[in-house]
């Protein structure tokens, strides 16, 4: 340690910038006197407020100023409900006179009614993010409660603040009218959630200096409006529910005549079969120097669907390689080999001009089946296991290397591989119990009994809101993850379901219920009414808490889901 503290200042805050904020206090405050100095005199701090424990919230904003933030992340999302208004109770966006990124996830409306008009004062700040989608992709409005009534707030960002639009270099937020009479000189990077493409080439013409536009599109309508633009490099385009043609894609790239990398994704499955044709491509991707796709057919793809992209231009010129796994065709980048996810029961059916095959095989995501698979190759890169398994887990790991496994998918009639984990999953933090599929009453979690696995942070439920019986045992599960943080989605029927679910599990920072089908309406919004629950809360578990509550639509306001964050016990700071 001594040794150590003799080190220059400068040389731990270069360290310091690879760190959130909550990392850098965890791991040197109150060491001693020097250390104290020297996070004091850091000067560029980025504070990540998302799934933030109420505790470390609090040492944050206790110990760090202000103007030693660069970068800011604010989120209302369901593990944090509330997290905002609490925040900006004790401190004004304004105060953060060095900051450069601000991003703003799922704020409510009185939050972002706050935060918006403060943004003028903020003379450093160039990046700014709006996302209310909570990263579904959903085009989703803030909720004015007060009115009763959807209110587009970003759109009072010209109104509030319009000199940041001079200063911003990156954007990210739902397309609105708005935005087409504002011009943006310094802009380089621009991120919209858009219905369609009407509206977008007026902003492109207000952004001379931008280089990079990422747009997620329900539709493809409004492309033949565009003009040309000759400042873009690259063009990602990601589309849910439109049915493009290569044809509707090359007159659209025409614009951007100085393109250089573009991306093109389909995710629902409304391409159409023209997409299929490397030589069509070829003519279109000639001056790219990347090119990216995934495209979702209505057939199964076979061999044959790649002869096309078999050609000199692919695989000599460009080194370009396609890859066609069940419905799906998609490129397969020298940077970043791999599907983005498999089922090894579909192995057969996997087909790409890769020259080596074997590194195709280290996908982001396995589904492995019950069933050994006859396979050669071993997944040495997983992060995400989602699998139904009842052999050994000796013949698991010689498929899988599961000490790389982060995220684990299982059926709860597998709890035996739970006994397993501490050896063979050191990495594991976020359990997923599907139940979708069980039909038995209960199933054997025997396996469980004396067993605690202290690694895992997040657990997550998929239980239908209308199961007549659980098929976990809560007292055993509560027992088994001691150091659970995150835990969602439980059914409940009462507010006494509520208390004692949060009273089982003592490390909680948050948790999400859904009310019960069973439960009439009438009685929802008297036995599920928000500030009774807050106050069972402190009474009987002694901890102050926050919870917001979904309700069935913007019209019916009978409650659906509760998401509540639990803060600081009722006897200690803060109440």
């Amino acid at each position: 340690m001594a040794r150590l503290e003799r080190l220059p200042a400068e040389l731990f805050h270069e360290f310091f910038h690879y760190l959130w904020t909550h990392e850098i206090l965890h791991s040197f405050s109150n060491l001693n006197d020097r250390f104290d100095s020297i996070l004091k005199s850091y000067s560029s701090y980025r504070i990540n407020f998302e799934s933030i424990r109420s505790s470390v919230y609090g040492r944050i904003c206790e110990q760090i100023r202000p103007e030693q933030v660069i970068s800011l992340i604010l989120s209302d999302k369901n593990d944090t409900p509330g997290l905002v208004k609490v925040f900006l109770s004790r401190v004004h966006i304004q105060q953060f006179t060095n900051l450069r990124l601000l991003s703003l996830i799922r704020i409510s409306h009185e939050s972002m009614c706050q935060i918006l008009p403060e943004l003028s004062k903020l003379k450093r700040l160039n990046s700014l993010s709006v996302d209310n989608s909570g990263g579904k992709g959903k085009f989703v409005d803030f909720i004015d409660k007060e009115k009763n009534e959807n209110t587009k707030v970003y759109s009072l960002l010209p109104k509030s603040s319009p000199e940041i639009i001079f200063q911003l270099k990156y954007l990210c937020t739902t397309y609105s009218n708005e935005l087409t009479s504002m011009y943006f000189p310094n802009l380089l990077q621009l991120r919209l959630n858009c219905y369609s493409l009407y509206g977008i080439n007026a902003i492109l013409q207000q952004a001379p200096q931008l280089k990079l536009l990422t747009l997620f599109l329900d539709l493809f309508d409004g492309f033949q409006e565009f003009q040309p633009c000759y400042s873009l490099r690259k063009l990602i385009i990601i589309i849910k529910y439109a049915h493009i043609s290569i044809n509707t894609i090359g007159q659209f790239l025409a614009n951007f005549t100085n393109l250089m990398h573009f991306e093109l994704k389909d995710v629902f499955g409304f391409a159409d079969g023209s997409l299929i044709d490397g030589f069509r491509w070829q003519s279109i991707a000639q001056s790219f120097s990347t090119f990216s796709f995934k495209f979702k057919m209505k057939e199964t793809l076979t061999e044959r669907n790649l002869d096309s992209f078999r050609t000199r231009f692919w695989i000599e010129e460009k080194r370009w390689f396609v890859a066609c796994h069940e419905q799906c065709l998609f490129a397969v980048p020298l940077s970043d080999f791999g599907l983005p996810y498999i089922r090894l029961t579909c192995m057969n059916s996997i087909h790409s001009t890769v020259p080596n095959n074997a590194i195709l095989y280290q996908p982001r995501q396995l589904i492995l089946p019950w069933r050994i698979p006859n396979t050669q190759f071993r997944f040495t890169s997983m992060r995400n296991l989602a699998l139904v398994w009842f052999g050994s887990i000796q013949t698991l790991s010689s498929i899988i290397d599961l000490s790389q496994v982060q995220h684990l998918t299982i059926r709860p009639d597998c709890f035996s591989l739970s006994k397993d984990i501490p050896s063979y999953m050191p990495k594991l933090h976020t359990l997923y119990f599907d139940g979708h599929e069980v039909d038995r009453d209960m199933p054997d979690q025997s396996d469980l009994s004396g067993l605690q696995l202290k690694q895992i942070h997040t657990l997550q439920f998929c239980i239908a809101k209308d199961s007549k019986k659980s098929v976990y045992d809560l007292q055993m599960i509560s027992h088994s993850f001691p150091s659970v943080e995150h835990l969602n989605t439980w059914p409940v029927k009462s507010r006494t379901d509520i208390i004692r679910i949060i009273g089982l599990f003592k490390q909680l920072s948050s948790i999400s219920f859904v009310i019960h089908q069973s439960v009439d309406k009438t009685t929802r919004s008297s036995e599920f009414d928000s500030q009774v629950i807050l106050n069972d809360i402190k009474q009987y578990l002694h901890y102050s808490a926050i919870c917001r509550t979904e309700f069935t639509s913007v019209n019916d306001r009978t409650p659906e889901l509760l998401h509540f964050w639990l803060r600081e016990r009722v006897s200690g700071l803060e109440a």
